[in-house]
């Protein structure tokens, strides 16, 4: 007699065989949208560094899925959590004919812990559809599957399959993830959202998504769905769960019709021609989305669960300081889920609250919506609606051209509304009625100015501007370093004035503003890097010197170090830039600035590169350089490359790679101070850290007036120490 385990294996065994011999392969030749070969692995580009300690490759990704932007005659339904989504997903699947596609980071139980009696309607109205007929079709994370939804639905012989686990990714995609939320039906209605299918989500979130009737939308999502479906993994059950009764429907349960809430928010339907943008992360959500925000003309507002992504609030702060008009709020959720999204969240809001830009936290009221804000839409000069599946973070809207390590990409898709006043206006409502309920961050009573960054390099004509807040009849004034102040007239609560830097010294400069009021002192300053010099004849002068990527004899985790040369005639504040390989950067703490004629030293083992060379390593940065192709970077405070160097790999910046070095050998520049973007500005030789010493200026340190054009100008001399026999 069989045992009941091994009756378990036989049944899983037969499921698993019927499932895999029944999955569809499904074929995107052909398909307009597709703008590279449907073959995510064949798309990217690994390049293999062969070293001992170190990643194994670097996966380069390359987009497959251009962003498709359409005019035409439409449906468009707005939704919210609690208030309407659930009804619309249950009636959508509920009337399904012929398919229903679900790609979605999980699915979990509303109020069980046996799928065979719990009551989620989104799950019952599957298995109904399933149960008459319909395709259904389903992916998810396998990381996220804690519910074993996987196991239930191919019980019943619904298709599901995985979209990566990191863990067991043994292909390393730089696409491993699913935090995608779309369910299209009958490749006709499309439904987009931040909704994970959770009881959670559809009861005590606020989420926000968008239904769309149109097959051309459906089909632009379709195909990207059935790429990922085509590269996904066929799931293997757990064996925990074997207790399914197949025949069994989901034990129907009636749910609360009214949720705690502050709004009640009807389902309506806009119907017209639409101008939209079909976009979708990691192929083009990047360029769309920072698109139109640099775009905006006179208000941004944003609901997002969590922002860790700083450019988001950079390119916020710098649009805020080129238009001070410029309408810019924005609504985050009052608690996320793990320590980091809330340490990152809280550094973005207090960025754009001391840039002046308003912050508000959703309400923690318990009769209003009160959990997770995990919306994630924005307005944009109340005429543009994006509505997106990710949040403003890397994983979500990840740069592009650039190199990641395995698994740093979700797949998330989004679609913009433009033009259209009406639909704007009802996420505005929404919106305006979430943060009535919330509360603001604090904004600081004072001045502050609103104009440069800590260590940004600034020269030319430019301009010096400060915003007051809550203050009245206050006399306004501003000085640079510690010359005496200099009145202005208030102007909307601020002013602006330009001046020429030339007037002023190079090197680092202190732009402060005041404000007093009733005998009270505000003020505000900011230490700049002033850098004057003829671009024309000259270069910049904080530059990457020294790469050792293949250390001999040593070990490459003792003797790998970068160094980075200052041969400007004066000190340079670092404050927040950068340096390292692709995969590590060192960021230069507050306040720290690199001495002028200064070579300093970046090391994996500070002390072990002390013994090794009988010099002081100034910084330890825990990177690992390969040996044969590997770059390293040097970037401002807004991640802007300021220097780039790369051997045996092409460079981003258009600069010529150079030679890979030999073992024991490194790349020098020579002479320190040339950025020609050339390979003949390095040589390769024995590593000789801080070796090289600019000698003699030609930049005066006090105006640009006596910059001479270099081939005026006295050499730069170069004393380099005589480590070998023969060397200079």
């Amino acid at each position: 007699m069989l045992t009941k385990k091994l009756f378990s294996i036989i049944k899983w065994s037969f499921i698993i065989f019927l499932f895999v011999t029944s999955s569809q392969t499904l074929s995107s030749d052909s398909n307009p949208y597709i703008t590279k070969e449907s073959n995510l692995i064949s798309d990217l580009e690994v390049k293999l560094n062969y070293k001992i300690n170190s990643p194994a490759e670097i996966l380069t990704y390359e987009p497959k899925f251009d962003e498709l932007n359409i005019k035409e005659q439409m449906v468009i339904s707005p939704i919210f959590t609690p208030d309407n989504a659930l009804d619309v997903y249950k009636y959508w699947i509920d009337r399904a004919n012929t398919s229903v596609i679900v790609q979605n980071q999980y699915l979990t139980q509303f109020n069980s812990t046996d799928w065979a009696t719990d009551s989620s309607p989104v799950v019952r109205s599957l298995v109904d559809a399933h149960n008459r007929g319909v395709t259904v079709r389903i992916q998810i994370n396998e990381d996220s599957d804690s519910d074993d939804i996987t196991g239930y639905f191919l019980s019943l012989g619904i298709s599901v399959r995985w979209m990566g686990n990191l863990a067991s990714n043994s292909d390393g995609d730089y696409l491993a993830n699913t935090h995608n939320k779309l369910m299209i039906i009958d490749d006709y209605v499309t439904i987009l959202s931040s909704i994970n299918f959770s009881e959670n989500a559809f009861t005590n979130n606020r989420e926000a998504g968008v239904v769309v009737q149109s097959s051309t939308v459906a089909n632009y999502f379709k195909i990207i769905f059935d790429s990922d479906w085509n590269d996904g993994e066929n799931p293997i059950p757990s064996l925990t769960q074997t207790n399914f009764d197949i025949k069994m429907n989901l034990k129907k349960k009636r749910l609360d019709d009214v949720y705690p809430s502050h709004t009640n928010i009807s389902l309506t339907n806009f119907t017209g021609v639409y101008n939209v943008t079909l976009f979708s992360n990691p192929d083009n959500a990047n360029d769309v989305i920072f698109h139109y925000l640099n775009s905006a003309k006179k208000s941004i507002y944003v609901s997002m669960y969590t922002i860790s992504r700083p450019d988001f609030n950079n390119t916020l702060i710098d649009l805020k300081k080129a238009n001070p008009s410029l309408d810019i709020r924005v609504l985050i959720s009052n608690r996320r889920v793990s320590t980091s999204e809330n340490e990152n969240t809280f550094t973005a809001a207090q960025s754009l609250v001391d840039n002046l830009i308003p912050v508000y936290n959703s309400t923690t009221d318990s009769n209003k919506v009160n959990g997770f804000y995990h919306n994630k839409y924005w307005i944009i000069d109340g005429k543009e609606v994006f509505i997106y599946s990710g949040n403003w973070s890397p994983r979500s809207v990840s740069p592009s051209k650039a190199s990641y390590t395995s698994g740093e990409a979700n797949r998330d898709m989004g679609i913009a509304i433009h033009d259209s006043n009406s639909i704007a206006s009802f996420f505005k409502n929404v919106w305006d009625q979430d943060v009535a309920v919330g509360s603001e961050w604090e904004i600081p009573i004072g001045i502050k100015q609103t104009s440069f960054k800590t260590a940004e390099v600034v020269s030319g004509v430019i301009t010096l501007s400060a915003s007051v807040t809550d203050l009245n009849n206050f006399d306004l004034s501003y000085r640079f370093n510690d010359q005496n102040f200099i009145e202005v007239v208030d102007s909307n609560n601020g002013f602006s004035v330009s001046f020429n830097t030339i007037d002023l010294p190079n090197g680092i400069n202190t732009f402060e503003v005041k404000a007093e009021f009733n005998s009270q002192v505000f003020t505000d300053k900011v230490d700049v890097n002033i850098i004057n010099f003829d671009q024309n004849s000259d270069n910049w002068r904080v530059l990457i010197t020294e790469i050792y990527p293949n250390p001999d004899p040593e070990p490459d985790s003792e003797s790998e170090f970068i160094e980075l040369t200052n041969s400007f005639p004066f000190d340079v504040l670092l404050e927040g830039w950068k340096i390292g390989d692709n995969n590590d950067l060192y960021t230069f703490s507050t306040n720290y600035k690199i001495p002028t004629y200064t070579s300093i030293i970046i090391a994996r083992d500070t002390t072990a590169f002390e013994n090794i060379f009988s010099v002081t390593a100034d910084f330890e940065l825990n990177f690992a350089l390969a040996n044969t192709q590997d770059y390293v970077q040097f970037l401002n405070e807004n991640g802007d490359y300021i220097d780039f160097v790369s051997y045996g790999i092409d460079a981003f910046d258009n600069s010529e790679t150079l030679d890979v070095p030999g073992a024991g050998l490194s790349l020098q520049r020579s002479p320190l101070h040339i950025d020609r973007n050339l390979a003949s500005d390095f040589t390769i030789n024995t590593p000789d850290p801080k070796g090289s010493v600019p000698h003699t200026s030609i930049i005066s340190t006090t105006s640009p007036l006596a910059l001479l054009p270099i081939f005026l100008a006295l050499g730069i001399l170069i004393i380099r120490r005589n480590k070998n026999n023969g060397k200079n």
